[in-house]
This record gives C-alpha cells, sequence and structure tokens, in this order.
C-alpha cells in the first residue's frame, strides 16, 4: 500500500492532469483544493476527494446525481452482482500491461478493478461520492467526482481511458465523446465494456429513476463512437440461461430439430443439460472463449483508437440523411459523399 496522500499533494496532482468542468480551462491549487484560472470556480476537495463538478440548475440533473449517490450507497451495502469479480478478472485480462501507463477508469464505482492495476498513476472518476470515499485513501489512487459529460482531464494526460458499464446510464453521451475525443490522441488506449444487445424494458420497475437507458448493438455503438477505430474486441459473459438447443432451429431442418427437443423434454437430455450449464456459470470465466461462439454474449469489450485527423473531417464521417427512401437514392447518396471527399483530397 502507498501512503496516503495529502490535500496538498492531491491539489497538485489534480492541477497536472485536470481542467475547469465548467470553462474547460486549466487548474491551479487552492487552500481548500483547486481553482480555475479563468473563471475563478473553486473546487473543493473532502476526505481525499476532488470535486469537480460543474454547478447544475436543472432539475433532471439534480435528480440524476441524487440518484446515483443513492444507487452507491445501496451497492456498497449489498453489492448489486454477486458475481462482478467475474466480469473484472476478465475485464483485466483484456486491458492487458499497464506497468508505466497513466490511467483513468471513468465510472469507476469503487475501484473494483483499478486497485489491481499496476500503472504509474490511476485515476478513479465517478459522480458518486460514496463510490470514491470507499476507495481506500492508501491505495495510492486520485479520486475525482465528476460527470463524465463533462470529463474535466487535460488533452494528453492519461494514456488509457477505461469506459466499462457507463455509456448505457449517461443521459447524453454524445457529450461525454466530443469530450473523450478531445482529450485523446491516435496513441491513447479507450477501453469501453458495454451491454450487448440488452433488453431494457426490465429496468422500468427499477426502485432507480435512473438505470440503463439505453441498449447498444454493432450500429448504434457505431454511430456514437463513430470518431474511433476498433483496435480488438472481445465477447463476454455468455448468456446461459437459456438452454442452446433451442437456438439450433436456426441451422437445423425442423424433422431434426423435433427430434432434438423431443430428447431434451422427453428422455434424460434436459436434465443432463441443466447440469452442465449451471456448472459452467459456477466455474465462468473458464470455457469463456468457447461458450460465446454458441450463446449470446451479455457483454462487449472494444479497444479503440482515436481516428487520425485526415479520417475524421466531418464531412467524411457525417451520418446519412434519415428516411431515405430506396437503395437507389442510398446509394447515389454515398456516391455523392464520396466524390466530395475525394475533391477535397485533392
Amino acid at each position: 500500500m502507498d501512503p496516503p496522500l495529502s490535500a496538498t499533494a492531491v491539489a497538485g496532482e489534480v492541477a497536472e492532469l485536470c481542467v475547469c468542468p465548467t470553462c474547460f480551462s486549466s487548474l491551479r491549487a487552492a487552500p481548500s483544493g483547486v481553482e480555475c484560472t479563468s473563471c475563478g470556480t473553486e473546487y473543493p476537495i473532502e476526505n481525499g476527494v476532488v470535486h469537480l463538478l460543474p454547478e447544475y440548475e436543472e432539475d433532471e440533473r439534480l435528480r440524476y446525481l441524487a440518484n446515483y449517490e443513492e444507487v452507491a450507497r445501496a451497492d456498497l451495502e449489498q453489492p448489486f452482482e454477486h458475481d462482478r469479480h467475474v466480469r473484472h478478472r476478465v475485464l483485466l485480462d483484456f486491458i492487458g500491461d499497464v506497468s508505466g501507463l497513466r490511467v483513468i477508469d471513468v465510472g469507476s464505482s469503487h475501484g473494483g478493478y483499478l486497485t489491481q492495476m499496476h500503472a504509474s498513476r490511476r485515476i478513479a472518476l465517478d459522480i458518486a461520492t460514496p463510490f470514491l470515499e470507499a476507495i481506500p485513501e492508501d491505495s495510492g489512487i486520485i479520486r475525482i467526482r465528476a460527470d463524465a459529460e463533462t470529463l474535466p482531464i487535460a488533452p494528453g494526460s492519461v494514456d488509457v481511458v477505461i469506459v466499462s458499464d457507463v455509456l448505457e446510464h449517461l443521459l447524453e453521451p454524445e457529450r461525454f465523446v466530443q469530450r473523450l475525443m478531445q482529450i485523446s490522441t491516435p496513441a491513447t488506449r479507450v477501453i469501453v465494456h458495454v451491454p450487448w444487445e440488452e433488453n431494457i424494458s426490465r429496468y422500468e420497475a427499477s426502485a432507480y429513476e435512473f438505470t440503463h437507458l439505453r441498449s447498444f448493438t454493432r450500429y448504434t455503438l457505431g454511430q456514437l463512437l463513430f470518431a474511433f477505430r476498433i483496435a480488438r474486441e472481445r465477447a463476454t459473459y455468455p448468456a446461459l440461461e437459456e438452454p442452446f438447443v433451442f437456438r439450433t432451429r436456426r441451422f437445423l431442418p425442423l424433422w431434426l430439430y423435433n427430434i432434438v427437443t423431443w430428447r431434451y423434454f422427453h428422455r434424460d437430455a434436459g436434465q443432463k443439460e441443466y447440469s452442465r450449464r449451471a456448472r459452467w456459470i459456477e466455474e465462468l470465466p473458464s470455457r469463456e472463449r468457447w461458450l460465446v461462439r454458441f450463446y449470446r454474449p451479455l457483454f462487449m469489450m472494444f479497444e479503440l483508437r482515436l481516428l487520425e485527423p485526415a479520417l475524421s473531417r466531418p464531412g467524411y464521417l457525417a451520418p446519412l440523411p434519415v428516411g431515405l427512401g430506396r437503395p437507389r437514392s442510398l446509394l447515389r447518396s454515398v456516391g455523392i459523399r464520396l466524390r466530395a471527399a475525394r475533391r477535397r483530397t485533392r
């Protein structure tokens, strides 16, 4: 364990790493925390946690902040997931070696996997104070309370950005992505972990107003992160709650499918399959690499890199008009855009 950082040391680190979440100007150390060098707004350090939140007046934003304070307290008292450590182990394996790198975990919660990483600098950023205060002071982790949508990090100040189970929670994820683009370079590793093709209707009965607000597919995630390319990806956490036998109809002829399901219900195949599947669930992440080939993944992990400036001009990556009718119209629109892009590169 590292010795706890003093308030002065924390202020100095934050002034070097962060910017004002209101005007995005630089920060400097102040008697009670840090202050903006431009607008003069002061941000306090309390219990070792730096509070870099802008002043919100919108009722929805205030409810959102209160919601996640409540969520954090409840999750710390009684964890919402009993096997969260399994997902963390897989994520750590996917991230790989970060020795000598500066790492920020956006939406860090209580630092469950960040505390296990051996980086030169580790930053936990979360919107909920209880989560940050639960991270041990002697962990050496810089703890910042901030809103991801106003990500108060200075450009080029981190090498690895982890965004694990965050995008589905944000009110306006486009604002976060805009800030992510501004702080990243083409060498910055952006690690994204998201629920995949999730049915979010089950959250309608939640005790909390704000939970999972959207689901992700290839299209919706690509649309959001259009300025990044995928360097690596991995499917994770197979959906083992449903027997695979009922997914075989996609490639089995009906007569053979009927035989297979008959054996499942009217012979002992169903009991054997259930026992085997229960064992697989208990032993995760063992066998995960091949299980996700047969069972739908509940999560996807991506390592992203910011596109080079020449490839990320708005005219090149602007989304196609909504409501295009016939395929011929779509092809014509794409052709027009490609010709315009070629003219600009001459």
